[in-house]
Protein backbone atom coordinates (compact mmCIF):
# COMPACT_ATOMS: atom_id res chain seq x y z
CA UNK A 1 0.00 0.00 0.00
CA UNK A 2 1.30 3.46 -1.24
CA UNK A 3 2.12 6.03 1.33
CA UNK A 4 -1.33 7.80 -0.26
CA UNK A 5 -3.66 5.20 0.53
CA UNK A 6 -2.21 4.43 3.87
CA UNK A 7 -5.18 5.09 6.16
CA UNK A 8 -2.45 5.80 9.21
CA UNK A 9 -1.04 8.77 7.07
CA UNK A 10 -4.44 10.65 6.52
CA UNK A 11 -5.02 10.09 10.58
CA UNK A 12 -1.53 11.77 11.19
CA UNK A 13 -2.54 14.43 9.01
CA UNK A 14 -6.32 15.03 10.61
CA UNK A 15 -5.27 14.81 14.46
CA UNK A 16 -4.07 18.53 14.77
CA UNK A 17 -7.16 19.76 13.46
CA UNK A 18 -9.13 18.11 16.24
CA UNK A 19 -12.88 19.48 16.08
CA UNK A 20 -14.71 21.13 19.13
CA UNK A 21 -17.12 18.47 19.15
CA UNK A 22 -16.14 15.79 21.67
CA UNK A 23 -18.00 13.09 20.01
CA UNK A 24 -17.09 13.47 16.75
CA UNK A 25 -13.47 13.21 17.69
CA UNK A 26 -13.96 9.75 19.90
CA UNK A 27 -15.45 8.73 16.62
CA UNK A 28 -12.23 9.41 14.94
CA UNK A 29 -10.32 7.73 17.34
CA UNK A 30 -12.35 4.84 17.68
CA UNK A 31 -12.14 4.32 13.93
CA UNK A 32 -8.03 4.49 13.94
CA UNK A 33 -8.61 1.54 16.56
CA UNK A 34 -10.49 -0.75 14.41
CA UNK A 35 -8.44 -0.40 11.13
CA UNK A 36 -5.43 -1.04 13.74
CA UNK A 37 -7.37 -4.21 14.68
CA UNK A 38 -8.20 -2.98 18.28
CA UNK A 39 -11.94 -2.71 18.38
CA UNK A 40 -14.77 -4.04 16.64
CA UNK A 41 -16.59 -2.32 13.65
CA UNK A 42 -19.80 -2.37 16.00
CA UNK A 43 -18.20 -0.25 17.91
CA UNK A 44 -17.71 2.51 15.09
CA UNK A 45 -20.91 2.06 13.96
CA UNK A 46 -22.17 2.62 17.71
CA UNK A 47 -20.31 5.71 17.88
CA UNK A 48 -21.19 7.37 14.57
CA UNK A 49 -24.59 6.66 15.67
CA UNK A 50 -23.75 9.11 18.86
CA UNK A 51 -22.24 11.56 16.98
CA UNK A 52 -25.17 11.76 14.25
CA UNK A 53 -27.58 11.68 17.69
CA UNK A 54 -25.50 14.94 18.84
CA UNK A 55 -25.66 16.51 15.31
CA UNK A 56 -29.38 16.43 15.60
CA UNK A 57 -29.37 18.32 19.06
CA UNK A 58 -27.37 20.73 18.10
CA UNK A 59 -29.32 21.56 14.75
CA UNK A 60 -32.57 21.95 16.88
CA UNK A 61 -30.29 24.41 19.25
CA UNK A 62 -29.13 26.68 16.39
CA UNK A 63 -32.75 26.44 14.40
CA UNK A 64 -34.24 27.86 17.64
CA UNK A 65 -32.02 30.56 18.37
CA UNK A 66 -32.73 31.58 15.06
CA UNK A 67 -36.30 31.75 15.58
CA UNK A 68 -36.44 35.79 16.32
CA UNK A 69 -32.95 36.58 14.41
CA UNK A 70 -33.13 39.58 11.62
CA UNK A 71 -31.56 38.00 8.63
CA UNK A 72 -28.75 39.85 7.35
CA UNK A 73 -26.50 38.83 4.72
CA UNK A 74 -24.06 38.59 6.93
CA UNK A 75 -25.62 36.05 9.09
CA UNK A 76 -27.50 34.40 6.23
CA UNK A 77 -24.27 33.65 4.84
CA UNK A 78 -23.11 31.96 8.08
CA UNK A 79 -26.14 29.65 7.80
CA UNK A 80 -25.48 28.79 4.87
CA UNK A 81 -22.20 27.80 5.76
CA UNK A 82 -24.43 26.04 8.79
CA UNK A 83 -26.79 24.22 6.83
CA UNK A 84 -24.16 22.79 3.75
CA UNK A 85 -21.93 21.23 6.47
CA UNK A 86 -25.51 19.34 8.06
CA UNK A 87 -25.94 18.34 4.66
CA UNK A 88 -22.48 17.31 3.49
CA UNK A 89 -22.46 15.47 7.23
CA UNK A 90 -25.46 13.43 6.21
CA UNK A 91 -23.78 13.16 2.99
CA UNK A 92 -20.78 11.57 4.19
CA UNK A 93 -21.88 9.10 6.86
CA UNK A 94 -24.21 7.01 4.52
CA UNK A 95 -20.84 6.66 2.55
CA UNK A 96 -18.69 5.92 5.93
CA UNK A 97 -21.09 3.21 6.60
CA UNK A 98 -21.35 1.55 3.73
CA UNK A 99 -17.45 1.78 3.31
CA UNK A 100 -17.49 0.34 7.09
CA UNK A 101 -19.56 -2.45 6.20
CA UNK A 102 -17.28 -3.42 2.83
CA UNK A 103 -14.22 -3.35 5.25
CA UNK A 104 -12.55 -0.24 2.63
CA UNK A 105 -9.89 1.19 5.59
CA UNK A 106 -8.67 3.75 2.99
CA UNK A 107 -11.91 4.85 2.65
CA UNK A 108 -13.07 5.22 5.95
CA UNK A 109 -9.76 7.35 6.82
CA UNK A 110 -10.97 9.60 4.03
CA UNK A 111 -14.41 9.91 4.35
CA UNK A 112 -13.31 11.07 8.49
CA UNK A 113 -11.23 13.45 6.80
CA UNK A 114 -14.01 15.02 4.76
CA UNK A 115 -16.58 15.16 8.02
CA UNK A 116 -13.41 16.58 9.62
CA UNK A 117 -13.34 19.70 7.74
CA UNK A 118 -17.25 19.71 8.09
CA UNK A 119 -17.47 19.43 11.51
CA UNK A 120 -15.06 22.34 12.22
CA UNK A 121 -16.73 24.42 9.19
CA UNK A 122 -19.65 23.96 11.36
CA UNK A 123 -17.92 25.11 14.28
CA UNK A 124 -16.71 27.79 12.79
CA UNK A 125 -19.94 28.91 11.04
CA UNK A 126 -21.40 29.11 14.52
CA UNK A 127 -18.61 31.10 15.98
CA UNK A 128 -19.33 33.95 13.28
CA UNK A 129 -23.11 33.84 13.84
CA UNK A 130 -22.44 34.05 17.71
CA UNK A 131 -20.02 37.29 16.83
CA UNK A 132 -22.40 38.87 14.68
CA UNK A 133 -25.18 38.56 17.08
CA UNK A 134 -23.43 39.60 19.49
CA UNK A 135 -22.52 42.90 18.14
CA UNK A 136 -26.14 44.46 19.63
CA UNK A 137 -27.69 44.14 23.07
CA UNK A 138 -30.75 45.18 24.27
CA UNK A 139 -31.48 43.38 27.47
CA UNK A 140 -30.10 41.30 29.56
CA UNK A 141 -33.26 39.11 28.97
CA UNK A 142 -32.38 36.67 25.74
CA UNK A 143 -36.23 37.08 24.22
CA UNK A 144 -36.42 40.25 25.20
CA UNK A 145 -33.18 41.19 23.36
CA UNK A 146 -34.62 39.46 19.91
CA UNK A 147 -37.45 40.95 19.87
CA UNK A 148 -36.28 43.80 20.21
CA UNK A 149 -33.78 43.19 17.39
CA UNK A 150 -36.43 42.66 15.39
CA UNK A 151 -38.67 45.29 16.10
CA UNK A 152 -35.51 47.50 15.26
CA UNK A 153 -34.69 45.73 12.14
CA UNK A 154 -38.19 47.20 10.90
CA UNK A 155 -38.31 50.57 12.40
CA UNK A 156 -34.98 51.09 10.13
CA UNK A 157 -36.35 48.92 7.05
CA UNK A 158 -34.80 46.04 7.32
CA UNK A 159 -37.97 44.04 7.79
CA UNK A 160 -41.16 43.45 6.32
CA UNK A 161 -44.24 44.49 9.07
CA UNK A 162 -45.59 41.12 8.53
CA UNK A 163 -42.53 39.90 9.20
CA UNK A 164 -41.96 41.92 12.64
CA UNK A 165 -46.09 40.94 13.13
CA UNK A 166 -45.52 37.73 13.17
CA UNK A 167 -42.23 37.13 15.11
CA UNK A 168 -44.12 39.89 18.04
CA UNK A 169 -46.96 37.10 18.09
CA UNK A 170 -44.30 34.57 18.96
CA UNK A 171 -42.86 36.38 21.46
CA UNK A 172 -46.27 37.80 23.36
CA UNK A 173 -46.49 33.86 23.73
CA UNK A 174 -43.12 33.38 25.40
CA UNK A 175 -43.71 36.20 27.21
CA UNK A 176 -46.84 34.95 28.82
CA UNK A 177 -45.20 31.49 29.43
CA UNK A 178 -42.79 33.85 31.34
CA UNK A 179 -44.82 34.93 33.74
CA UNK A 180 -46.54 31.80 34.61
CA UNK A 181 -43.00 30.50 35.42
CA UNK A 182 -42.83 33.54 37.71
CA UNK A 183 -46.09 32.49 40.06
CA UNK A 184 -44.24 30.38 42.41
CA UNK A 185 -41.89 33.00 42.60
CA UNK A 186 -44.65 35.43 43.24
CA UNK A 187 -46.74 33.13 45.94
CA UNK A 188 -43.34 33.22 48.08
CA UNK A 189 -42.74 36.25 48.53
CA UNK A 190 -46.22 38.24 49.02
CA UNK A 191 -46.08 40.29 51.70
CA UNK A 192 -42.72 41.11 50.98
CA UNK A 193 -42.97 45.47 49.90
CA UNK A 194 -40.83 45.03 46.44
CA UNK A 195 -44.14 42.01 45.35
CA UNK A 196 -46.38 45.36 44.95
CA UNK A 197 -43.04 46.30 42.75
CA UNK A 198 -42.87 43.15 40.92
CA UNK A 199 -46.93 42.97 40.15
CA UNK A 200 -46.59 46.49 38.70
CA UNK A 201 -43.62 46.13 36.75
CA UNK A 202 -45.27 43.11 34.95
CA UNK A 203 -48.67 45.52 34.77
CA UNK A 204 -46.39 48.40 32.73
CA UNK A 205 -44.67 45.64 30.55
CA UNK A 206 -47.97 44.09 29.22
CA UNK A 207 -48.78 47.98 28.21
CA UNK A 208 -45.64 48.41 26.66
CA UNK A 209 -46.61 45.58 24.92
CA UNK A 210 -49.99 46.57 23.93
CA UNK A 211 -48.44 49.93 22.83
CA UNK A 212 -46.23 48.18 20.48
CA UNK A 213 -49.15 46.10 18.67
CA UNK A 214 -50.86 49.07 18.29
CA UNK A 215 -48.17 50.93 17.00
CA UNK A 216 -47.61 48.58 14.94
CA UNK A 217 -51.14 48.48 13.41
CA UNK A 218 -50.76 52.34 12.74
CA UNK A 219 -47.48 52.14 11.44
CA UNK A 220 -46.27 54.70 13.71
CA UNK A 221 -42.21 53.80 13.47
CA UNK A 222 -41.03 56.49 16.14
CA UNK A 223 -43.54 55.79 18.92
CA UNK A 224 -42.55 52.13 18.25
CA UNK A 225 -38.81 52.86 18.21
CA UNK A 226 -39.75 54.80 21.50
CA UNK A 227 -42.07 51.75 22.98
CA UNK A 228 -39.07 49.31 22.40
CA UNK A 229 -37.19 51.53 24.66
CA UNK A 230 -39.53 51.52 27.34
CA UNK A 231 -39.57 47.34 26.90
CA UNK A 232 -35.73 47.39 27.82
CA UNK A 233 -36.39 49.73 30.95
CA UNK A 234 -38.86 47.34 32.32
CA UNK A 235 -37.36 44.13 31.64
CA UNK A 236 -34.44 45.32 33.38
CA UNK A 237 -36.36 46.40 35.99
CA UNK A 238 -38.27 43.06 36.63
CA UNK A 239 -34.90 41.24 36.30
CA UNK A 240 -33.37 43.21 38.97
CA UNK A 241 -36.04 42.53 41.43
CA UNK A 242 -36.02 38.69 40.00
CA UNK A 243 -32.85 38.39 40.68
CA UNK A 244 -32.78 39.86 44.16
CA UNK A 245 -35.93 37.41 45.22
CA UNK A 246 -33.74 34.61 44.03
CA UNK A 247 -30.56 35.53 45.90
CA UNK A 248 -32.35 35.66 49.33
CA UNK A 249 -34.54 32.53 48.72
CA UNK A 250 -31.09 30.50 47.80
CA UNK A 251 -29.28 29.36 50.91
CA UNK A 252 -25.58 29.03 50.60
CA UNK A 253 -24.50 24.94 50.61
CA UNK A 254 -22.68 22.84 52.76
CA UNK A 255 -19.58 21.69 50.48
CA UNK A 256 -18.59 17.67 50.28
CA UNK A 257 -16.02 16.15 51.37
CA UNK A 258 -13.41 15.82 48.30
CA UNK A 259 -11.82 12.75 50.75
CA UNK A 260 -14.74 10.90 51.96
CA UNK A 261 -17.50 12.37 49.54
CA UNK A 262 -19.51 13.79 52.97
CA UNK A 263 -22.25 16.43 52.39
CA UNK A 264 -21.39 18.62 55.14
CA UNK A 265 -23.92 22.08 56.76
CA UNK A 266 -23.36 25.27 55.48
CA UNK A 267 -20.39 26.64 57.34
CA UNK A 268 -18.20 24.03 58.43
CA UNK A 269 -14.22 24.18 57.74
CA UNK A 270 -13.55 20.67 58.35
CA UNK A 271 -15.34 17.42 57.25
CA UNK A 272 -17.77 15.98 60.00
CA UNK A 273 -17.13 12.52 59.09
CA UNK A 274 -13.60 12.36 58.58
CA UNK A 275 -11.99 15.72 59.30
CA UNK A 276 -10.26 16.30 55.82
CA UNK A 277 -9.82 19.91 55.19
CA UNK A 278 -13.38 21.09 53.04
CA UNK A 279 -12.17 22.95 49.83
CA UNK A 280 -14.53 25.36 48.34
CA UNK A 281 -13.42 24.69 44.34
CA UNK A 282 -15.74 21.23 43.76
CA UNK A 283 -15.58 21.13 39.80
CA UNK A 284 -13.90 23.14 37.47
CA UNK A 285 -15.50 26.86 36.54
CA UNK A 286 -17.66 26.46 33.19
CA UNK A 287 -14.75 28.47 31.05
CA UNK A 288 -12.26 26.35 31.77
CA UNK A 289 -10.47 23.83 29.04
CA UNK A 290 -11.01 20.82 31.01
CA UNK A 291 -14.71 20.92 32.32
CA UNK A 292 -15.75 18.05 30.56
CA UNK A 293 -18.15 15.92 32.47
CA UNK A 294 -17.49 12.75 31.44
CA UNK A 295 -14.42 12.75 33.26
CA UNK A 296 -14.09 10.74 37.02
CA UNK A 297 -15.19 13.28 39.33
CA UNK A 298 -11.45 12.31 41.28
CA UNK A 299 -9.90 13.67 38.26
CA UNK A 300 -12.13 16.57 38.09
CA UNK A 301 -11.33 17.67 41.41
CA UNK A 302 -7.91 17.73 41.17
CA UNK A 303 -8.14 20.16 38.28
CA UNK A 304 -10.71 22.29 39.75
CA UNK A 305 -7.91 22.57 42.54
CA UNK A 306 -4.94 23.34 40.15
CA UNK A 307 -7.54 25.90 38.52
CA UNK A 308 -8.78 27.70 42.16
CA UNK A 309 -5.25 27.68 42.71
CA UNK A 310 -3.65 29.98 39.46
CA UNK A 311 -6.79 31.71 40.28
CA UNK A 312 -6.26 32.65 44.07
CA UNK A 313 -9.47 30.45 44.81
CA UNK A 314 -6.83 28.26 46.89
CA UNK A 315 -4.12 28.38 48.94
CA UNK A 316 -1.14 26.16 48.28
CA UNK A 317 -1.47 23.81 51.11
CA UNK A 318 -5.16 23.32 49.82
CA UNK A 319 -3.40 22.47 46.12
CA UNK A 320 -1.02 19.70 48.51
CA UNK A 321 -3.51 18.61 49.91
CA UNK A 322 -5.85 17.83 47.58
CA UNK A 323 -3.01 16.10 45.36
CA UNK A 324 -1.45 13.94 48.08
CA UNK A 325 -5.21 12.65 48.19
CA UNK A 326 -5.23 11.88 44.87
CA UNK A 327 -1.71 9.81 44.92
CA UNK A 328 -3.33 8.06 47.51
CA UNK A 329 -6.03 7.18 44.85
CA UNK A 330 -3.06 6.14 42.09
CA UNK A 331 -1.77 3.94 45.10
CA UNK A 332 -4.85 2.34 45.20
CA UNK A 333 -5.85 1.87 42.08
CA UNK A 334 -2.57 -0.10 41.65
CA UNK A 335 -3.35 -2.76 43.96
CA UNK A 336 -7.19 -3.07 42.44
CA UNK A 337 -5.50 -3.38 38.96
CA UNK A 338 -2.96 -6.33 39.86
CA UNK A 339 -6.29 -8.20 40.12
CA UNK A 340 -6.11 -8.13 36.31
CA UNK A 341 -7.36 -11.28 34.53
CA UNK A 342 -4.44 -13.05 33.95
CA UNK A 343 -2.92 -15.50 31.17
CA UNK A 344 -3.44 -19.40 32.64
CA UNK A 345 -0.30 -21.05 33.27
CA UNK A 346 -0.21 -22.55 30.15
CA UNK A 347 0.19 -19.40 28.20
CA UNK A 348 0.59 -21.72 25.12
CA UNK A 349 -3.42 -22.34 25.09
CA UNK A 350 -4.20 -19.19 25.23
CA UNK A 351 -5.25 -17.34 21.30
CA UNK A 352 -2.09 -15.35 20.04
CA UNK A 353 -5.18 -11.75 19.93
CA UNK A 354 -6.24 -12.82 23.31
CA UNK A 355 -2.18 -12.74 24.78
CA UNK A 356 -1.47 -9.42 22.86
CA UNK A 357 -4.92 -8.14 24.19
CA UNK A 358 -2.91 -9.08 27.84
CA UNK A 359 0.06 -7.33 26.95
CA UNK A 360 -1.67 -4.70 25.83
CA UNK A 361 -3.48 -3.90 29.07
CA UNK A 362 -0.72 -4.35 31.40
CA UNK A 363 1.53 -1.66 29.21
CA UNK A 364 -1.97 0.53 29.30
CA UNK A 365 -2.39 0.08 33.41
CA UNK A 366 1.44 0.84 33.75
CA UNK A 367 1.89 4.07 31.21
CA UNK A 368 -1.61 5.09 32.94
CA UNK A 369 -0.41 4.95 36.00
CA UNK A 370 3.02 7.11 34.92
CA UNK A 371 1.22 9.04 33.69
CA UNK A 372 -1.11 10.27 36.35
CA UNK A 373 1.97 10.49 38.58
CA UNK A 374 3.85 12.84 36.30
CA UNK A 375 1.21 15.12 35.84
CA UNK A 376 0.79 15.39 39.68
CA UNK A 377 4.42 15.75 40.06
CA UNK A 378 3.96 18.78 37.24
CA UNK A 379 1.22 20.10 39.11
CA UNK A 380 3.45 20.00 42.88
CA UNK A 381 6.10 22.01 40.52
CA UNK A 382 3.38 24.48 40.14
CA UNK A 383 2.17 25.31 43.25
CA UNK A 384 6.03 26.28 44.41
CA UNK A 385 6.63 28.22 40.93
CA UNK A 386 3.32 29.06 39.10
CA UNK A 387 4.54 28.55 36.23
CA UNK A 388 2.13 27.78 33.35
CA UNK A 389 3.21 25.32 31.57
CA UNK A 390 3.91 23.11 34.68
CA UNK A 391 0.22 23.73 34.79
CA UNK A 392 -0.46 23.05 31.67
CA UNK A 393 1.93 19.87 31.40
CA UNK A 394 0.63 18.68 35.00
CA UNK A 395 -3.27 18.69 33.38
CA UNK A 396 -2.57 17.69 30.12
CA UNK A 397 -0.39 14.14 31.69
CA UNK A 398 -3.48 13.76 34.34
CA UNK A 399 -5.80 13.83 31.36
CA UNK A 400 -3.56 11.20 29.18
CA UNK A 401 -3.45 8.94 32.11
CA UNK A 402 -7.29 8.77 32.15
CA UNK A 403 -7.09 8.06 28.57
CA UNK A 404 -4.82 5.31 28.90
CA UNK A 405 -6.62 3.53 32.02
CA UNK A 406 -9.91 3.60 30.33
CA UNK A 407 -8.39 1.76 27.40
CA UNK A 408 -6.83 -0.72 30.53
CA UNK A 409 -10.37 -0.99 31.72
CA UNK A 410 -12.17 -2.09 28.25
CA UNK A 411 -9.10 -5.09 27.59
CA UNK A 412 -9.42 -5.84 31.46
CA UNK A 413 -13.71 -6.52 31.20
CA UNK A 414 -13.16 -8.23 27.66
CA UNK A 415 -10.51 -10.36 28.75
CA UNK A 416 -12.39 -11.00 32.04
CA UNK A 417 -15.08 -12.10 29.86
CA UNK A 418 -13.04 -14.70 28.01
CA UNK A 419 -11.48 -16.39 30.81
Amino acid sequence: MSELQDPSTIFARMRPNRTDMDSFNQLVDTAADHLEGHSDVSEVEAQLAIVDQDLGHLRLQFESGLRFQVRTPEIETGVALAYNAFRNLAEQFEKLTRALQAHRPYDVARLLETCNASVNQLFWAFADLRELLAEEKYSEAPFIQEVVRVGKAYVSGKLAAELFLERFNAFCELHDQFIEGLQPLMAEVEGDPRHQELLDGLEEQNGILDEIAAFLQAGDKPQLDAALGRLCNSSAVLLELQQQFQKEEEQAPGLLCFRCGHANQAGENKCTNCQARLIGVQTPGADSTYNDTSLPANLRKVMAAAEGFRDGALDREALLEVLNWYDDLTEQALQQMAQLAPPPQDSDAMPEEQLDAYDEAVESMQQGLDDLRSGVQRLRAYSDKKDPVDLELGLVGCLGGHKRMLRFAEINESLKAKT
